[in-house]
């Protein structure tokens, strides 16, 4: 159950690649084409285009992520119950609905309020679109994204090459031994015959047996293959959760305080209570 964790996690880095460049690139172009463009006034409506768009594309990161980190979550707790031998009663399936639920509605609030920020629906009224534009610039959550836009290319390329080289690397050890009869029977070459290194590091043993041992390596590596790529997609979705989650505490809390005011009763006009004299 675990592995399918794993593998959607791989799948993930693995496509975070080319949309992590598409993401730098619209976010680079879009500030260096809108910044110097502020003086003349075309600038405006390139900003606040490239905030939202890269708001948009934060939030489907988070949402994606999320999502992936909910689903692992659950997957272990089932195993884990699965090891110990023992059906969950009904009070413990009714607290993880509970709590899936609470996580699902807590999530798709926090993209609603991202949506509405980025989109400005519930805050712009009917109006220009420069109007419209200016608040878009003045929110703080579109910097965040152009900033999370940005920053998450290098993290996207290591995250990549990690789901390439740890697999290959893995899968190749355990295939040592495949390789050493290949290049010694087709080639006439004698793979791990370097005696200096080896006896070194392995007792006096033949080729053959040293790749056996490689192979034994690759093995007990691919034991913690999938633990590997799983701590990979919770640096990725701690990432977006961070960028995120901040961004949509921040939204939540600019527009909670209006309403908030308005339903709590006002005391600073009660007039001071005094008691009448008894005498």
């Amino acid at each position: 159950m675990k592995k399918t964790s794993a593998y959607s996690a791989w799948k993930m880095m693995i496509a975070g690649l080319p949309r992590g460049i598409a993401m730098f690139v619209v976010a680079v172009v879009g500030v260096c084409l809108g910044v110097p463009l502020l003086i003349v006034g075309v600038g405006i409506p390139i900003l606040a285009g490239t905030m939202s768009w890269c708001e948009k594309r934060m939030a489907e990161d988070s949402r994606r992520w999320g999502t992936w980190g909910r689903g692992a979550q659950r997957t272990q707790g089932a195993q884990r119950e699965q090891q110990q031998g023992h059906r969950p009663t009904t009070a413990q399936r009714a607290r993880e609905l509970l709590s899936a639920l609470d996580g699902e509605e807590a999530f798709a609030g926090d993209e609603a309020l991202g949506g509405q920020v980025a989109i400005g629906s519930p805050q712009h009224e009917a109006g220009s679109p420069w109007r419209q534009w200016l608040r878009t610039l003045a929110q703080p959550r579109g910097y965040f994204a152009v900033f999370y836009n940005i920053a998450q290319f290098p993290l996207s390329i290591a995250l990549f090459c990690l789901s390439v080289v740890l697999p290959a690397v893995v899968f190749g050890l355990m295939l040592a031994p495949a390789a050493y009869k290949v290049s010694s029977y087709l080639y006439g070459y004698e793979l791990f015959q370097d005696d200096v290194v080896f006896n070194l590091l392995l007792p006096p043993l033949s080729p053959f047996q040293r790749s056996l041992v490689v192979a034994g390596i690759g093995l007990l590596l691919f034991l913690f293959l999938s633990a590997m790529l799983r701590a990979c997609g919770r640096l990725y979705e701690g990432w977006t959760i961070f960028f995120g989650g901040g961004g949509s505490r921040a939204a939540a809390t600019e527009q909670s305080a209006p309403g908030t005011a308005g339903m709590l009763p006002s005391r600073e006009f009660e007039p001071e209570q005094t008691m009448a004299p008894l005498h």
